[in-house]
């Protein structure tokens, strides 16, 4: 059985151990991973609005209409911003979100999407 000095005990500073003398607290760890959390969380969003498609498209294929979908699921622009950017409506953004979902790219491409007016039959059906 070991003795503990009570004093000697209520010295030490709490959550320390002996090897740990050099480390910054344990919330100064949190502070500085929250921070790296943050700036990586920036780069993502600088990354992802430099491949957006440009607001005054008119040309959608299905490339730009994935990255778009894809930046809404991310988090990067909201579905309200994506709407106003593009001049979407809210149904003809939610339908690329279903149609990716679907198939990724593929479903998104007009001619997946209307086969009958191309004569065409749906890929899978």
């Amino acid at each position: 059985m070991e003795i503990v000095h009570v004093e000697a005990a209520q010295q030490w500073p709490p959550n320390r151990l002996s090897g740990d003398a050099g480390r910054p607290r344990v919330a100064d760890d949190f502070e500085a991973i929250r921070a790296r959390v943050e700036e990586l969380r920036r780069e993502r969003e600088r990354a992802y609005l430099a491949v957006l498609p440009s607001c005054d498209t008119k040309r959608w294929v299905a490339s730009r209409k994935a990255a778009v979908v894809i930046a809404v699921r991310e988090g990067v622009i909201s579905r309200g911003k994506a709407c106003d950017w593009y001049q979407l409506s809210s149904e003809e953004r939610a339908s690329w979100e279903v149609a990716f979902k679907r198939s990724g790219t593929t479903w998104l491409r007009a001619r997946y999407r209307f086969p009958e007016i191309r004569g065409q039959s749906a890929p899978g059906g």
